[in-house]
């Protein structure tokens, strides 16, 4: 993995540039596919990102709504569990 805080890549990156898409994450990240899968859908499920389109044309932005700190933060160390 290219970056040794993934989540804090992907906001800065979404942040910048408004959205990520499958293939900017897995670049940014140094990951495969199924690796990314996991990484954004964990990132949507604890209110971080919301996805938006579907097939090729999926893309995460952040969500406008209050996210946990605790849940962001479990989720980041079952990231680098799996990770490492």
């Amino acid at each position: 993995m290219n970056s040794s805080d993934p989540i804090k890549a992907i906001v800065q990156h979404v942040k910048k540039h408004g959205s990520i898409r499958n293939r900017q994450c897995r670049e940014l990240l140094g990951v495969s596919y199924d690796e990314t899968i996991y990484i954004l859908g964990g990132l949507c499920k604890v209110g971080l990102l919301v996805r938006k389109g579907a097939s090729s044309g999926t893309h995460y932005v952040l969500s406008n709504s209050p996210t946990s700190p605790k849940a962001v933060a479990e989720f980041n160390d079952a990231l680098m569990k799996r990770i490492l």
